[in-house]
């Protein structure tokens, strides 16, 4: 079976969620083994980190690969070498996941998407919430982690509910949406759009 894998890209954790027939299955943040040094090995390292958390031991081939587009804006502290990483963090991962398609005989499709495109400029914490708010109680059960990470300051998940919400955006299903609470965990969506 064929899988759609999403990709919020990092050069030591990257937020990656796995959809089945347009179903959540898993999401997870996945930290790179490598150590800070060589950027090339770093950006192969976590390919083959995510390229594990999704393939090995799991039914199904990846067959569509939906990834956050690394962006620099004007203005932006963040300097254009970093952008440039990630831009070969996903050109490493896009390799491994086309091999493993086609190793199955399979071929993978690549979906791009700004985070202008998926996200806009909604604040943080309001897409996060929107993003939990569009998942069934089942999808929510597979990962009860994003729920938790909504309140933890430190967490590391917030990757992995970008991931979510990038995959949620492909499939047409993160439109704004007001009120109402997150399914079979209690919590208040806040009545935020």
């Amino acid at each position: 079976m064929s899988l759609l894998v999403s990709v919020d890209p990092g050069l030591r954790i990257c937020g990656v969620a796995v959809f089945e027939n347009g179903a959540l299955q898993r999401a997870m943040s996945v930290r790179s083994s490598a150590l800070p040094g060589d950027e090339v090995d770093a950006c192969a390292a976590m390919a083959r980190a995510v390229c594990e958390a999704v393939c090995d031991g799991q039914d199904g081939v990846p067959g569509v690969f939906v990834v956050e587009e690394p962006q620099q804006y004007p203005g932006s502290p963040v300097p254009r070498s970093a952008i440039q990483a990630l831009d070969r963090v996903l050109g490493a991962l896009g390799s491994d996941l086309r091999h493993e398609a086609s190793a199955d005989g399979h071929g993978l499709s690549t979906h791009p998407y700004k985070p202008r495109a998926w996200k806009g400029q909604v604040p943080k914490p309001i897409m996060l919430r929107r993003i939990l708010q569009r998942l069934t109680d089942e999808e929510l059960r597979s990962a009860p982690h994003l729920i938790s990470s909504l309140e933890a300051k430190s967490s590391i998940h917030h990757h992995a509910i970008d991931a979510v919400g990038i995959a949620l955006h492909h499939l047409g299903r993160l439109r704004a949406a007001r009120g109402g609470v997150l399914p079979s965990f209690g919590v208040d969506k806040g009545g935020s759009p």
